[in-house]
């Protein structure tokens, strides 16, 4: 298990992102703040929109949510590190349920994590990311429900709104074509009770499939195709 001290630079930065939304309440007046798994999401990939996680990538996953089932852009790098930072108590997960009995997971920084040094420079660049760029208050992530289900990045202070991409699915285009080996290979369907046949293809490209019939002792002739 790595030290806390060989933290990665995306590590540095994703423990300083929960830490801004993150509180260990001592009283009634100080309560727990805890940051939500969507709003956490969301912000990860606006980060690695921004350029700002720099060893992060995206891709489409179906995630079931309190709304139903919906594709996000999630960061399985980042889903990583979090289970790093959990390993090493320096991050914390809280398991809710919500109103429709769906389990809501949400993460805050332990004491041990708010005791590693972040540099400034990290501090700076997450700040861009998740604090109002007019009055510099911390944002918060909404969820409205419509035909393209928006999810948005909201300041409570100045009522400041901008549209996160997260639910945006990009068409990539790509081509595939068949692979056939070129040594010969055997293939047996047999159970160890009952035979039915199986299937061969020989070093020139032919398919031969024998079929063994069920209240005989003889094979079929077999049956052959030409691979191109």
């Amino acid at each position: 298990m790595m030290s806390p001290l060989e933290l990665t630079d995306d590590q540095k930065k994703l423990l300083y992102l929960i830490s801004q939304f993150s509180n260990i309440g001592r009283n009634l007046e100080d309560p727990d703040v805890w940051l939500k798994e969507l709003a956490l999401r969301t912000f990860i990939f606006q980060g690695i929109i921004d350029q700002v996680f720099t060893g992060y990538d995206y891709a489409p996953l179906s995630v079931d949510t309190v709304n139903g089932r919906m594709f996000f852009n999630i960061s399985q790098e980042a889903e990583d590190d979090i289970v790093d930072l959990r390993q090493l108590d320096l991050v914390e997960c809280l398991k809710l349920i919500s109103q429709s009995s769906k389990m809501i997971s949400a993460y805050r920084v332990t004491k041990k994590g708010f005791k590693i040094g972040i540099p400034e420079e990290y501090m700076r660049k997450m700040d861009k990311i998740i604090r109002c760029n007019q009055c510099n208050e911390l944002l918060s992530v909404r969820y409205e429900k419509n035909p393209q289900d928006n999810i948005y990045l909201m300041c409570k202070s100045c009522n400041s709104r901008t549209d996160s991409d997260i639910t945006t699915i990009e068409d990539i285009s790509y081509s595939s074509k068949p692979y056939f080996p070129k040594f010969p290979f055997y293939i047996n369907y047999a159970r160890r009770d009952e035979k039915y046949g199986y299937l061969q293809i020989d070093d020139k490209k032919t398919i031969k499939i024998f079929l063994r019939a069920k209240e005989r002792n003889d094979d079929k002739e077999p049956e052959e195709w030409r691979l191109q």
